[in-house]
């Protein structure tokens, strides 16, 4: 098995995931980038956090290839792993927070 490569630090993701967006003339206002345990193709994935404001919070998968960040909304093969807070683990924002079916 190929160990992944380590993830670039965190600062930098996060500065290259805001500059991103904020070339795609996105109003972001804060942005938080935690390591993830999922890989693509050999590079360690780091998931963010982005509040685009209302709260507006979107989540992204990103890596880092060739000195360019790479978006799972740009590449859907790019995953982030199972959400480290298990009560979001598992659910998307439709059914978070509904009620349980009977």
């Amino acid at each position: 098995m190929i160990a992944a490569l380590p993830p670039p630090p965190l600062p930098i993701v996060r500065t290259a995931l805001v500059r991103k967006l904020r070339g795609e003339y996105l109003s972001v206002r804060w942005v938080h980038c935690y390591v993830d345990p999922k890989t693509y193709r050999s590079v360690r994935v780091t998931r963010c956090k982005v509040n685009f404001g209302d709260p507006h919070i979107v989540q992204y998968c990103a890596v880092i290839i060739a000195g360019r960040l790479v978006t799972d909304h740009e590449r859907r093969a790019i995953r982030c792993g199972v959400h480290p807070d298990p009560q979001l683990a598992g659910t998307s924002p439709a059914t978070r927070g509904s009620p349980p079916a009977s």
